[in-house]
């Protein structure tokens, strides 16, 4: 993925939630030592003329661009300060829906980065429809920042779903490319949810269940650990639904990664349910890799 030149792209609105994720995103532009792009949408009003399209952008009647440029600029100046490393940052604005900005960036992007709105510390984060949007159909691996990343000095470690089929493939790729980047572990799980099919049998049928499961797993993840021997692998068979079991070993993770299908055309506003999920209950930036990504 260093290879590549194509940005990290961020949408900014001007919100808490929204400098969460630029944060996040220029430090995932300087681990890749790729340009981060900046993007804010305004759309049209009938009535008003110009106004931005996020809460609190505010409006200006005659020309809502200026509004959306001054956002874009005060996100660029919430920055750190240059450096060797930091990556060279950009901002455009957009008018038109923001979902729709963060899409048609995506096609020449490393990697869209987007917000969620969060509630407050006992009310479940609001995930809206630009993460929704966006995750299900750009067209490279999409972050939505759910909250803040784990620091890997205190332990934090990249987190993986992986169901043994070709979807999981390029979230592996993802999952150990980040994790070799930042130095932490990678913890994959097999979320089976073996108990009701098992309830009926001898402890020693469900210890050779799992047995299967934990072989099974460290056979998927075989080639991405001798590609990136410097990541050290933890690997965890959960008799939870994939959604609990992700979500339940994700506080604190530096990133959790999940797959998810193809993009199709006719149905690419559409998650699969364990994505979703994730989506809406994970606490740490969460990425979705589609089956069909070659960036990941």
């Amino acid at each position: 993925m260093t290879s590549s030149r194509r940005p990290v792209v961020v949408g900014v609105n001007g919100t808490a939630d929204s400098a969460l994720a630029l944060r996040w995103a220029a430090e995932e532009a300087r681990s890749l030592g790729v340009p981060l792009r900046l993007v804010h949408a305004y759309s049209r009003s009938p009535v008003y003329g110009s106004m931005g399209t996020y809460p609190g952008a505010g409006y200006d009647p005659l020309d809502g661009s200026v509004a959306a440029q001054a956002i874009v600029d005060a996100a660029l100046a919430a920055l750190p300060k240059q450096d060797s490393g930091a990556p060279t940052a950009t901002g455009v604005i957009v008018e038109g829906h923001r979902s729709g900005a963060l899409l048609d960036t995506s096609a020449d992007a490393s990697l869209v980065v987007v917000g969620s709105r969060r509630l407050g510390p006992i009310g479940s984060a609001v995930l809206g429809s630009t993460g929704a949007a966006v995750a299900a159909r750009a067209a490279c691996p999409a972050v939505v920042v759910r909250g803040p990343a784990g620091a890997p000095e205190e332990g934090a470690r990249v987190v993986v779903g992986v169901d043994l089929s070709a979807m999981s493939e390029p979230a592996l790729r993802h999952a150990f490319d980040h994790a070799s980047r930042y130095g932490v572990a990678l913890q994959a799980i097999l979320c089976w949810n073996a108990g009701p099919r098992l309830a009926h049998q001898q402890d020693r049928h469900a210890d050779d269940f799992r047995t299967r499961g934990l072989i099974m797993l460290a056979e998927a993840l075989a080639g991405w650990q001798e590609k990136y021997p410097d990541v050290t692998v933890q690997r965890q068979l959960l008799d939870m639904h994939p959604v609990d079991g992700l979500v339940s070993q994700s506080l604190a993770a530096h990133l959790l990664v999940v797959g998810a299908h193809g993009r199709r055309a006719h149905r690419g506003t559409l998650l699969g349910s364990v994505s979703q999920g994730v989506l809406h209950h994970a606490t740490c930036p969460v990425a979705v890799v589609h089956a069909d990504d070659q960036r990941a």
